[in-house]
């Protein structure tokens, strides 16, 4: 494999862990005590392209410190289970930059954050909170014992899929017409029967559903660039899922 094989790889892995998780800790440079970090709890969802979308109160103090200086890390990692090692879990930390989304973004950045949590919608009101997202400059990839790697920013980020703004689109269609398959799949990726999946979110490398369990992220076999590869990879997750 060659390392541009190579770091494309490492760079899938660390995004599918990232977009495996709902949340993380967002540290700041801290203005009240000069020079120091500030963690905070941050919801976020990442972009088609990877970056991570946040949604900030003007009065929070993670947001007068990105005001202040942007530079941020979004440290996460992923659901340990009963009796694991946490030094063994994957994690992440990505280092960047916090700035505003760019206007010609926001409602699609938006959008795609309220998919993940719709009840923020009502925060529009109060508060002045807006969208910011981080522009990645490197990341850390802990996979576990032995697998340690930097990804570049270069790695990190996709193209937008040719299928971008057909998501809504193609999220009605499966959620409506073939409930079946969703169901299908969804057992597939919990281990159990789901009477209450619905696909809320499409990215380039995999899916968000949401069932009573909660939200949860799978994965496709490869990248999709178009919208026949979304449709050839569901397809291939219902036949797997069924057979």
């Amino acid at each position: 494999m060659s390392d541009r094989n190579t770091r494309a790889e490492q760079a899938s892995m660390a995004r599918r862990l990232v977009r495996s998780v709902d949340g993380g800790i967002l540290s700041t440079i801290s203005v009240e005590i000069e020079g120091y970090p500030f963690g905070s709890v941050a919801p976020f969802a990442l972009t088609h392209e990877g970056r991570a979308v946040v949604y900030v109160s003007s009065i929070a103090q993670h947001t007068k410190n990105i005001l202040a200086n942007p530079r941020v890390c979004l440290t996460l990692a992923s659901e340990p289970r009963a009796g694991t090692n946490r030094q063994a879990i994957g994690r992440v930390t990505l280092v960047g930059d916090a700035v505003p989304v760019p206007a010609d973004h926001v409602e699609a950045a938006g959008e795609r954050y309220f998919q993940f949590f719709p009840e923020s919608r009502a925060y529009a009101g109060t508060h002045d909170f807006r969208f910011f997202w981080i522009e990645p400059r490197r990341i850390r990839h802990i996979a576990g014992f032995g697998q340690i790697f930097w990804v570049e920013r270069e790695d990190w980020l996709l193209g937008s899929p040719d299928w971008h703004a057909e998501e809504a689109g193609i999220l009605e269609h499966m959620n409506e017409d073939h409930g079946d398959a969703v169901a299908a799949i969804a057992a597939d990726l919990l281990g159990k029967e789901v009477s209450d999946a619905r696909l809320i979110a499409v990215d380039p490398e995999g899916f968000h559903m949401r069932t009573s369990d909660g939200v949860v992220h799978g994965s496709f076999e490869k990248a999709c660039q178009t919208t026949d590869d979304v449709r050839q990879a569901f397809i291939q997750l219902v036949r797997g899922a069924r057979a």
